[in-house]
């Protein structure tokens, strides 16, 4: 696992639940990227994995917490950081997850970059 310096070329993924997917099934609502009350929104470092292992993550680590992961949404770091954001990863790296940091303290800012991230993630659903 690389170190806490994260090349901006690395993917990362925000994994989806049902409502997080507008109806065509192939964007991502902006609420998916709104960050909670800490400023702290879940990512997942997925570089080197196959989708096999990165479903296996999201049936891991995120399921039991928050339902049925659908669908993930992709970003490079490099665009994360162009919004003024930072991916902190978590201090065991062997969990593979991470936090975007650094979310203004204005709402209407955050919905911005919210919607921002979410017209750049790729969707990837899960295979049934």
């Amino acid at each position: 696992m690389p170190d806490s310096v994260i090349d901006p070329s690395e993917p990362v993924s925000r994994f989806l639940l049902k409502g997080d997917l507008r109806p065509d099934g192939k964007t991502v609502k902006y609420s998916a990227f709104l960050p909670p009350s800490n400023l702290r929104l879940s990512v997942f470092r997925v570089f080197d994995l196959s989708d096999q292992p990165i479903w296996a993550l999201a049936a891991e680590k995120v399921e039991p917490f928050r339902g049925k992961v659908i669908a993930r949404g992709n970003l490079s770091v490099g665009q994360i950081e162009s919004k003024q954001l930072t991916v902190q990863p978590d201090e065991d790296a062997a969990s593979r997850h991470a936090n975007i940091i650094g979310w203004p303290e204005d709402r209407g800012q955050r919905g911005t970059i919210a919607q921002a991230l979410a017209a750049d993630a790729r969707v990837t659903t899960r295979p049934d």
